[in-house]
Parts: C-alpha cells; sequence; structure tokens
C-alpha cells in the first residue's frame, strides 16, 4: 500500500486508532505522516520512526507535541510521551 496513493488524512484515519501504545513509522515520508496526526484525539505513547538520515525535524516538531527522544538506534528513533 502506498501512502500517496491512498492520502495521508484517509490513511490516517484509517489505519491509527485514537488511542495507540506503539506506533512505528517506516514508509519514506513519516514528516509528512506525524504532522497529519491530530495529537489533540490521538494518544500514541510511543513512535518508533525510521531516520536514516538523521534529519531533527521530527524531533522538534514531536518535542513541541510533548514527545522526547529516549534513545536513536542505528536506523530509528525512539519517542515517549513525557
Amino acid at each position: 500500500m502506498y501512502i500517496s496513493q491512498l492520502g495521508q488524512d484517509r490513511f490516517i484515519d484509517e489505519f491509527f486508532e485514537k488511542r495507540e501504545n506503539l506506533t512505528f513509522l517506516d514508509v519514506g515520508s513519516q514528516f509528512n505522516i506525524v504532522q497529519s496526526i491530530d495529537f489533540d484525539i490521538t494518544n500514541i505513547k510511543v513512535f518508533i520512526i525510521e531516520n536514516n538520515y538523521k534529519e531533527t525535524n521530527i524531533q522538534e516538531y514531536l518535542e513541541i507535541k510533548g514527545y522526547q527522544l529516549y534513545k536513536k538506534l542505528e536506523w530509528d528513533d525512539i519517542f515517549t510521551k513525557k
């Protein structure tokens, strides 16, 4: 399944529960997906997000939304709710 074919809003509505314990993103457009999550109605405790290029935009955005970087792995970053 390709998000560009499905549409990000529809992807979020269909595949994200309103309360998740763990969300793993490894789809190639992680930042766009994270930005499209409505954090007012979605409570995700832990994110594991692929970050092959060591970009900081996802970390900065999630910190604004109340998450902290828990650990950096070789290819993934783990964020937990503060």
